[in-house]
């Protein structure tokens, strides 16, 4: 097979750009495609918008429902803390399970979170 038609293994980086994943990463799904999460970083989940910091990650697909910073998780080893950031953001539950407001839940890898009473599912899992 030549090289420069051979399909790249695994998920990519950030939607579009093809690379390998980092040790210790995560990917996250959602209906739309995919996107790695960094090991040992919190990095915030949200949709789209211009003035997203370095931490931030565009869920794809996100529309309107889905807050420009509606959760934050830190992947660790087989394990992923979530958390519903605090103030009026949109419902987020991990495994099944709502968060208050500001409330941080630890769960081991694989885990589906919901975002927004349903209105878009995520699944996390070891890259």
């Amino acid at each position: 097979m030549r090289l420069d038609k051979q399909k790249p293994a695994g998920p990519s980086l950030a939607p579009g750009v093809v690379g390998t994943v980092p040790v210790g990463a995560a990917v996250l799904r959602s209906p739309s495609g995919e996107v790695v999460l960094r090991g040992g970083a919190r990095q915030v989940l949200g949709r789209s918008h211009p003035d997203a910091g370095p931490d931030h990650i565009a869920i794809p697909g996100a529309g309107p429902r889905i807050n420009r910073r509606q959760a934050s998780v830190q992947v660790d080893g087989d394990h992923i803390e979530v958390s519903r950031e605090p103030g009026d953001s949109n419902p987020v539950s991990v495994g099944g399970v709502a968060l208050a407001p500001g409330q941080a839940v630890r769960e081991k890898l694989p885990v589906e979170i919901v975002l927004s009473g349903g209105e878009m599912k995520l699944s996390v899992s070891r890259a």
